[in-house]
C-alpha cells in the first residue's frame, strides 16, 4: 500500500477571528485523511492567541498557520521550522 502523505498550511488573523483561527486547515485535513492520507507538519499552537479552531487537534495546528496581519515578522521563522 502506497502512503500518502499531506500536509497543510493556512493564512489566518488571530485576533479578528479568534474563534475560527485557520479552521480551513482543520477541514482540508480531514477530507485528506477520508481519502487515505496521513497527516504531517503539525505545529504547536503556543505564541498564537486564539480561542477556538477546527484546524487544531490535540494541541497542535494540523500545518504550518501564519498570521501575516499581526506577526508577519515571525512568519520567515516558522515557515524555516516547519520546512526543516
Amino acid at each position: 500500500m502506497r502512503t500518502n502523505n499531506h500536509d497543510t498550511f493556512g493564512l489566518g488573523e488571530q485576533y479578528g477571528y479568534s474563534n475560527s483561527y485557520c479552521d480551513a486547515i482543520g477541514i482540508l485535513a480531514e477530507k485528506f485523511v477520508n481519502q487515505g492520507a496521513e497527516l504531517v507538519g503539525f505545529t504547536s499552537t503556543a505564541g498564537y492567541e486564539f480561542t477556538d479552531s477546527v484546524g487544531v487537534k490535540d494541541e497542535r495546528f494540523l500545518g504550518l498557520v501564519l498570521d501575516e496581519a499581526n506577526e508577519s515578522d515571525k512568519s520567515p521563522q516558522r515557515v524555516s521550522d516547519w520546512v526543516w
